[in-house]
């Protein structure tokens, strides 16, 4: 395995179908409804794939 490989950093299923419902313009409470989630997982999904990504904002 490469050091490149090491840094690579990816999504769980759950995060990805989190981030699917956030493209198609849901928000936190749409998005937790139809995953049955509580709105505060879908933020802590939210907040996990952002540092993943080395995002600080949304927009």
């Amino acid at each position: 395995m490469s050091t490149l490989d090491k840094n690579v950093k990816t999504f769980t299923p759950r995060e990805i179908e989190v981030l699917q419902y956030f493209s198609e313009g849901y928000s936190v409470a749409e998005t937790a409804s139809k995953t049955f989630l509580s709105p505060h997982t879908v933020v802590a999904h939210r907040r996990k794939m952002m540092a993943k990504a080395e995002c600080q904002t949304i927009g």
